[in-house]
């Protein structure tokens, strides 16, 4: 907990440095103004049938890698901690979950082992935590 407060005043003692000296007037690149609201959901603009071939190996590989991971990751902590596990009701909630970021152009999802650990090791024990 400690390093996330470290880590928040940083970014905050940054965001107030820019601001303060106008660091942008300056040369220093900025993130610029931020969208408000919600995303737009539907099909990404700009994005034709042309690109569909280049993009599918992308895919296929973001596709297992997540699946591979997020499913390693669910039977490890299941067993870990000696609740079932069900692959497909993960499967189903990963497929859920992409088609939505991917409809609302946003992150891809997955199990990640890394924020597994560290909110086991802050014994976090439910998706609220997450």
């Amino acid at each position: 907990m400690k390093r996330i407060a470290v880590l928040a005043f940083y970014a905050v003692g940054a965001i107030a440095i820019s601001w303060g000296f106008d660091l942008e007037a300056h040369g220093v690149s900025t993130l610029g103004t931020v969208p408000s609201g919600l995303p737009h959901i539907g099909l990404p603009s700009g994005v034709g049938w042309n690109d569909v071939g280049p993009l599918l190996a992308t895919c296929v590989s973001m596709f297992l890698v997540i699946i591979a991971q997020s499913a390693a990751t669910s039977r490890a902590y299941a067993v870990k901690y000696k609740e079932d596990f069900e692959e497909n009701n993960d499967l189903v909630g990963l497929s859920i979950a992409n088609i939505s970021a991917g409809l609302s152009i946003t992150f891809v999802v997955n199990g990640s082992p890394t924020k597994t650990k560290i909110l086991f090791d802050a014994k976090g024990r439910t998706q609220l935590a997450n």
